[in-house]
This record gives structure tokens, sequence and C-alpha cells, in this order.
């Protein structure tokens, strides 16, 4: 329903509604819409600003193909069924196991895996450190940064390099962002 119908069905039933105004940024209304709008155009550090907080994805990991531990990259594999997707490609990602509050660094690709002829969205995630069994636990990824886009490599050698430079990419974001916020609670 709608607000109108809310009103009414108030006199009904004895409750008042309460009409809140739109949540605002910068005069540009916050709604569902422009955060998915966002979501695909890999604006991810504007979502997790209107949000007031971090993007998140959770999910079981599962057993997947161990591509990633094959190239030297072990991930975490998540099915995203039922979420919004965010621009396919590689984030800088911190990451929770279950109900934890430690929080992992990590690097993570959503997307089919075209240099693999992949049919079907997969979120992996590579956490920073992290030798551990974590099948069927729940992984909590908050998305922070966009490394780079989606893309098909000619060969394993040459995703292999990239995927060292997303490492590194998203090892020097999350601790650019770690010395953000300790100037915050410093200053």
């Amino acid at each position: 329903g709608d607000v109108k119908e809310l009103v009414t069905e108030g006199k009904k039933y004895g409750f008042k509604v309460v009409k809140p105004e739109p949540l605002k940024f910068k005069k540009q209304i916050i709604s569902s819409t422009l955060i998915r709008d966002l979501l695909k155009k890999g604006k991810i550090k504007k979502v997790n600003k209107l949000l007031s907080r971090n993007w998140v994805i959770s999910g079981a990991v599962r057993r997947g193909r161990r591509l990633g531990k094959k190239l030297g990259f072990p991930t975490c594999n998540m099915d995203i069924n039922n979420y919004i997707s965010a621009k396919h490609g590689v984030y800088s990602i911190k990451a929770t196991i279950d109900d934890s509050k430690i929080f992992l660094g990590g690097v993570a690709y959503l997307g089919y895996r075209p240099t693999f002829g992949g049919k079907k969205i997969l979120l992996e995630v590579n956490l920073f450190g992290f030798n551990g069994n974590l099948y069927r636990k729940t992984l909590n990824v908050y998305f922070c940064y966009l490394i780079r886009g989606d893309k098909t490599f000619k060969n394993k050698m040459s995703l292999i390099n990239q995927m060292k430079k997303d490492l590194t990419k998203a090892n020097f974001d999350l601790k650019k962002k770690i010395i953000l916020w300790l100037k915050k609670i410093w200053i």
C-alpha cells in the first residue's frame, strides 16, 4: 500500500499515521532505486555513504570448482541468489564469519568468471592470511571499494598477474580506510 491507504486504515482501526519527509543527501532523495542504480554503476563508496554503512552480502560458503586455489588464490565461494547485484568486478572488502565481530580484510570477485566460461553469477572472496575451513559457515562480505570492472583474460597467467595487482590494491585501500577511521576518532 501507500500512505493514503494507511491513513484510511488508521481511521478504521484507530491508529495514527505520520508521513516522514524523504531522506535526502545533497538535495537528492535517497531511495532503493537510487541505491540499486549506484550499485549497478559500481559507485560503492557513494552507496556506503548514503546507507551510512557498508553494503553487505551474507551467505553460506559452499564448495566451488577450486579454481582460485589452483591459481594460488584460495577463495570462499558464495551463491548470491536473491541479492541485487552490484557492478561485476573486483572489490576490496572486509568480512566477518558467522556472528563474529572480528573483521578480516580481503578481496572479492563478483561476476560470471568469463575467462572460464562461467554461466552463473558468483561471489568469490579471498581473505588475507586466512587458512581455515569455512564450508557451510556464513560469511558477511562488506564491500569497501571497487578496484576494477570485470574482464576476460587471454590466459591463466595474465589473470594471475592481474590478481596480484588486485590484492595489492585491496590491501592498500583497506589500510587507507583504517587510517582515515583512526584520524576521525583521534581528532
